[in-house]
């Protein structure tokens, strides 16, 4: 931070006075910059009711199905946050609870991906590092019915890393660094109690969320700065198998939603996805960012692109020890970025994204962000059998998966909403089993049962867990740790269509308190945009300032949520578009003002009555947006703000404002501060409320210049920083003491208190 100190203007006040919400004054103090202790929160700002409202509403967590259900197609290992007891085995018949307690102060690995198998039936399997006088790492034993633990060492070579578990539990995947020996044969005792370093050593973001590992699931790439090794292990016989040597620069793509290991349901298969960059040393720090910024920029001839040239599927076939490989350059020239096998281990799916071209771009664009997928279809011997593109597909939210091996499920950002797909590779046919709007999230299937099993939610419901048979019906919830919350909330939900100057059609979501009048008629509305840019604008549960859609609402102000350019689900082309010629900055930032001009003419409010807000890129559309259309909005509350675009290529992910700008600020320097908002804090006229948090890898100075740069104006502005926070704002007590700033600063300056 010590490079922005000569610049940052603030005044802070120590002392802090409580305001009615239903006052006339404005909230807070005029022109001032709050710091928000670790330990100390001002006091608050609404009523004693209201303020209890808003605790219940951002009490309601996300349960999750973490592993897959079990063979009898009955149990499977669940977290519920607001469950007395968190961690357990939820019968999906009945809704009964086994807990577990895994104790220790290792803690196991609980990723469905890649661990947590059943192994006889009523065990699940994982594996954890070793307490002290263990070996380096263990296996766990889950049981299902008693929800005890039984631990076992495993003996490995010093160096190995556990990174993958056969669906039955006996082979598991190792990862080692290349000069860390391999031996075929029984291993009868570990070479040390070193515990294994993780080869992959370089986290590589390929999105601002990413770039300090912010962000659950954000997109990155995992690097193996001096190569890896892989090799399997068989339980049954304590014998290491040795599978193959890959070089220094060998990359797994890592999106969260993508699983980097697939196995056929027997456990004779094995395939994953790799690519080999080239590193660069960078004050002495190791880094893929040129590469990625020069394909970024369409710099790189695909013939020379080593996210095409060095991209391909590697195949194992374990029983026959015959290793194959699928290279992207000869098969298309898609960039593959996971794949799954059909239960049978007769073919697999392999998940790939096209090349793009973009104005002003000599080559065509291979960057490894999640866009738009297309699926390839394979035998085991890596003959073609199809390829699916598809609009209403292209935007997967957990990888896809087979169902039977003539049958893949498809969760699938589908427009305004997840949705449910099921398409026959046999028959082609693609047929929608979703019947509940809303984000279906960590689903699993049984074929026992035929059913799914996953986690819901919607602006009307908080998430619970649910099950649902395969043809989408009898949707049935499992749980109701969240029922206080589904009291509080009184929210209805209505769809808009309007056209844009362009011409197309865009589409939003309008969140009103229940019982109000649709259409509406000069109402106090909040427009909102997601973090990013790419992140889903979708219908799912969220009371915090940064995503509004729970809270706003039930406190008399509605929310807007106004999909447009780089958001899944609006196909390839919208997507894009953010990046194409000259667009950044601007594009979306303009048709979400035409919109807002479109609801204002209609009547459904007006100038006086709307604002904006958002975190991360979300915080940057609205500053741009009240800089780039001063007057328009009656408020703001940008928060986590990227502000700075040269600042944040110099110092922060190059690649990927590279790719969004299209050139260097070397080469257009005058686009790059036309497109950040800090340079242009002067125009701001619209009364602005500024969250950010101290620790934020988005620098709290360029948020304080901001700031300032507005309030020296003369126009209303005030900032509060969250000291120890990151980026976005996590502690609940910060979390509500936040809520309370933005409700009552949209009750204020949008009319409502005026």
């Amino acid at each position: 931070m010590a490079r922005y100190a000569g610049l940052i203007i603030f005044v802070a006040f120590v002392g802090f006075s409580s305001i009615s919400a239903l006052g006339a004054m404005p909230p807070g103090q005029p022109d001032e910059r709050l710091i928000v202790g670790v330990d100390e929160v001002p006091g608050d700002l609404l009523s004693a009711e209201e303020v209890e409202k808003i605790r219940i509403l951002q009490a309601a967590a996300a349960p999750r199905v973490l592993s897959g259900i079990d063979p009898a197609g009955r149990v499977a290992l669940v977290l519920r946050p607001n469950n007395e007891d968190a961690l357990g085995f939820l019968d999906i018949e009945t809704g009964g609870f086994t807990p577990v307690g895994f104790g220790g102060t290792q803690p196991p690995v609980l990723d469905g991906s890649k661990a947590l198998r059943w192994a006889n039936g009523t065990e699940i399997l994982t594996w954890a590092k070793g307490e002290v006088g263990e070996t380096p790492w263990v296996l766990l034993r889950v049981d299902s019915i008693t929800g005890k633990i039984s631990r076992s060492p495993l003996l490995l070579n010093a160096g190995d890393t556990p990174a993958s578990l056969s669906p039955d539990g006996r082979l598991l995947l190792l990862t080692a660094k290349p000069d860390t020996a391999i031996s075929e044969g029984r291993v009868s005792v570990p070479r040390s109690s070193a515990t294994g370093v993780d080869p992959f050593d370089i986290k590589a973001p390929l999105g601002l969320y990413a770039s300090e590992g912010e962000g659950e699931g954000s997109p990155r790439f995992m690097v193996a700065s001096e190569g890896v090794t892989y090799s399997i292990f068989d339980q049954s016989t304590g014998k290491k198998h040795p599978l193959l040597t890959l070089p220094a620069g060998t990359a797994l793509y890592d999106f969260g939603a993508v699983t980097p290991y697939a196995w056929s349901q027997d456990g004779s298969k094995l395939g994953f996805v790799r690519t080999i960059i080239p590193i660069e040393s960078s004050r002495g720090r190791e880094s893929v960012i040129d590469v990625l910024t020069q394909s970024a920029l369409g710099q790189l001839d695909p013939a020379d692109n080593p996210f095409v040239q060095e991209n391909a599927v590697e195949i194992f076939d374990l029983k026959e020890s015959k290793h194959s490989q699928l290279l992207a350059g000869q098969s298309g020239g898609d960039i593959f970025k996971g794949m799954s096998w059909s239960p049978d281990g007769a073919s697999f799916m392999a998940l790939a994204e096209p090349p793009v071209s973009l104005r002003g771009r000599k080559y065509p664009i291979f960057y490894p962000e999640k866009g738009y997928t297309v699926y390839k279809f394979y035998d085991a011997t890596l003959n073609p059998i199809a390829r699916l593109d598809k609009p209403e597909l292209g935007s997967y939210l957990q990888q896809p998966f087979y169902l039977s091996s003539q049958d893949v499920l498809f969760p699938t950002v589908d427009g305004l909403s997840v949705q449910l797909y099921r398409y026959g590779t046999g028959s082609g046919v693609l047929e929608k089993i979703s019947a509940a709007e809303g984000e279906y999230g960590t689903v699993w299937a049984t074929a026992a049962r035929q059913r799914l099993v996953f986690a819901h939610s919607s602006f009307v419901d908080p998430p619970e867990l649910y099950r649902m048979s395969l043809d989408g019906s009898a949707m049935t919830a499992l749980t109701a740790d969240n029922a206080q919350a589904k009291a509080q909330n009184s929210v209805q939900v209505h769809t808009i269509s309007l056209p844009v100057k362009s011409g197309a059609q865009r589409s939003a979501y309008l969140i009103q308190p229940a019982g109000t009048e649709f259409p509406p008629r000069n109402v106090p509305m909040v427009l909102w945009q997601q973090g990013g840019p790419g992140g889903e604008m979708i219908n799912s549960w969220s009371a915090v300032a940064e995503s509004p859609f729970n809270l706003l609402p039930n406190f008399g102000i509605s929310v807007l949520m106004l999909p447009l350019q780089m958001r899944p689900g609006w196909g390839e082309r919208q997507w894009f578009d953010l990046a194409n010629g000259r667009n950044f900055g601007r594009i979306d930032i303009d048709e979400a003002a035409q919109f807002v001009r479109r609801l204002v003419a209609k009547g459904y409010t007006s100038k006086q009555r709307v604002g904006i807000s958002g975190c991360s890129y979300g915080g940057y559309f609205a500053s741009q947006s009240v800089a780039r259309h001063p007057g328009l909005y009656a408020a703001a509350n940008p928060a986590c703000s990227l502000l700075d675009i040269p600042a944040e290529f110099a110092s922060g992910y190059a690649a990927f404002i590279a790719f969004l700008e299209g050139k260097t600020p070397y080469q257009n320097l005058r686009k790059y501060r036309a497109d950040s908002p800090v340079y242009q804090a002067a125009r701001v006229v619209t009364p602005t409320l500024v969250f950010h948090g101290s620790q934020d890898f988005l620098p709290v100075g360029i948020a304080a210049n901001f700031y300032a740069g507005i309030s020296g104006r003369g126009t209303p502005a005030r900032m509060v920083e969250f000291n120890g926070e990151g980026h976005g704002i996590h502690e609940p007590k910060n979390a509500l003491y936040q809520a309370q700033e933005q409700i009552a600063w949209f009750r204020y300056y949008l009319g409502q208190d005026r």
